[in-house]
């Protein structure tokens, strides 16, 4: 089973214009969506609601009490009337997508094109997500400039004032804590002296030391009083690595000499520091994850293994380390292995990968082709729905123009009949009825068109790919490349004994000296035969293809 929530929004300003999108018809339009999806074991659980909330940022009761079920592990399904009930900030939204993403819980909009629980869905959210990443980026790029700038004047950069120093407003400078700072000295000599976090942790607990307690004013505007706790290892850690003690300040992972006093010699922080830079796993010293856009996606056709991720170790002038995909029984078995596939260069592949996408985006023959072969079965379905939503709309249309003759009579006359009241109430009534109606037939037609691949959507997603994808985080182009990819499947190739592949979706190509056959399948479209131009570094597919 699948446990929906649904979560419904109405600004001030929408509440008193007494507009359709109220947050009864938002949740009898989701209700219907899920009675659609009923087959396939959907569920309403729960309706949460922010009446009378703006949608210009997640700081509403109800989105927050929704989060906080999504991190219970109590949802499955969000379904809202529209994206922008959860926030008009696509910025913002991204940060709501993302925790959905952490918790496996799919998002769907019962009246436009996002419902994750499909690819295309996915891939339609992920597009507009990336847009989204992009102005975040710009925004921290900014930011970054502002703080680089503080860097070089060895400024502070803000920010809780850090155990064992204060902060003077006057002179915007840090300043040694008369009691903290000692606590400071006895962390690095300790340390030097190849004492353990926890031995330094419990000697200064003993010694009656606590973390800074620090006065903050919650939104309510309630004050409270925050930390004063017990000092723990990570606690040591943290300020053992924080550079602003020995009197710099950092950026980036690298610092310089500040403006203000240190607690501790630069000498003694990195001696400390080395000892500490073996053991260290995230912060000052940190090394970037290796993120492989393909994996699990990558199969062997010689030894039928996947092809898992593989640094070798070795890193070229710049210091990236070489990353490559390897067959899983090559690493098991090495020299053993008869696999003839073995490994190959994964940016490489990768960045091959990409332009196939980008340029099978520009193929408007094969995306014709693909979405009048899927409309062909979808137009019988959709005939009566069709039909009875014209209906509705004529009826909607007459009972509009009744009510308007009704309207212009009220503004003419001094006096009005209950009779005349009683009427207007009743054709209100009515359209209402029909408008809900019409939004419950609106959203089984969209519900059978997501199952139809539409050339706009699939042509505009990967023509925007191209675009986009460079853009984005490597965390962010994996999850993209998984949306739109199936399966690849690498062989060994001879160009001198073999022909160029036939098969649909398969190409040659060749990586260093390694030649390899390379097929691959989407989710949303079947692919024709294709063939690959080193030299122009372009995909060409087979024109006088269609699918069907």
């Amino acid at each position: 089973m699948k446990r929906c929530f649904i979560y419904s929004r109405v600004s001030t300003s929408e509440q008193n214009k007494g507009e359709f999108t109220s947050i009864e018809n938002q949740e009898k339009s989701c209700l219907h969506f899920i009675g659609i999806r009923e087959q396939e074991d959907w569920k309403h659980v729960r309706t949460i609601s922010d009446p009378g909330y703006s949608g210009k940022d997640l700081d509403r009761p109800g989105i927050m009490e929704l989060m906080s079920e999504i991190e219970a592990g109590n949802v499955d399904v969000i379904v809202t009337y529209k994206v922008d009930r959860v926030s008009r900030s696509l910025v913002k939204f991204y940060d709501f997508y993302k925790l959905l993403q952490q918790h496996n819980v799919e998002f769907v909009s019962a009246t436009q094109s996002f419902d994750t629980s499909a690819s295309s869905g996915r891939l339609m959210l992920n597009i507009l997500l990336s847009f989204a990443e992009y102005e975040r980026e710009i925004i921290s790029e900014r930011t970054k400039d502002k703080l680089f700038s503080n860097f070089e004047r060895g400024e502070w950069q803000g920010g809780w004032v850090p155990f064992g120093l204060e902060y003077s407003k006057e002179k915007k400078l840090l300043y040694r804590h008369p009691k903290e700072s000692k606590a400071i000295e006895i962390i690095f000599n300790m340390l030097s002296k190849d004492k353990s976090p926890s031995q330094i942790a419990n000697y200064l607990n003993t010694a009656g030391y606590k973390t800074k307690t620090r006065n903050i004013i919650a939104k309510n505007g309630k004050k409270k009083v925050v930390g004063g706790k017990r000092i723990r290892d990570d606690f040591i850690l943290k300020i053992a690595r924080n550079p602003i003690y020995c009197g710099c300040v950092q950026f980036n992972g690298t610092f310089k000499k500040g403006k203000h006093e240190g607690i501790v010699a630069r000498a003694l922080f990195d001696k400390v520091n080395k000892r500490l830079g073996k053991e260290k796993k995230n912060g000052l010293y940190n090394t970037d994850e290796h993120i492989h856009l393909l994996k699990g996606l990558i199969k062997c056709k010689d030894c039928g293994s996947t092809m898992t991720p593989f640094p070798s170790g070795k890193k070229n002038a710049d210091g990236t380390p070489y990353l490559y995909y390897a067959c899983t029984d090559v690493i098991h078995n090495k020299s053993e292995s008869r696999c003839r596939v073995r490994s190959f260069s994964a940016r490489i592949f990768e960045n091959t990968i990409k332009k196939f996408l980008g340029n099978l985006g520009e193929n408007k023959t094969l995306l014709t082709g693909c979405t009048n072969n899927a409309n062909k079965e979808s137009k019988k379905s959709l005939k009566p729905l069709m039909a009875k939503q014209g209906d509705l709309h004529n009826r909607k249309k007459k009972l509009t123009t009744k009510i308007k003759r009704i309207i212009e009579i009220m503004k003419n006359e001094d006096f009005l009949s209950s009779d005349l009241k009683e009427e207007y109430k009743i054709l209100v009534k009515e359209k209402e009825s029909i408008e809900n109606e019409l939004e419950r037939v609106n959203i089984e037609i969209d519900f059978k068109k997501r199952d139809v691949l539409s050339l706009d959507v699939i042509q505009k997603s990967l023509q925007t790919f191209s675009k986009v994808v460079d853009k984005l985080s490597l965390a962010d182009q994996k999850e993209l490349m998984h949306l739109l990819i199936k399966e690849i499947r690498v062989s060994p190739f001879d160009p001198e004994k073999e022909k160029p592949p036939k098969e649909k979706g398969a190409f040659s190509l060749k990586i260093r000296n390694k030649w390899l056959k390379v097929e691959i399948a989407l989710y949303e479209m079947p692919i024709p035969s294709t063939t690959y131009n080193p030299s122009t570094q372009k995909f060409v597919f087979s024109s006088n293809w269609l699918p069907g």
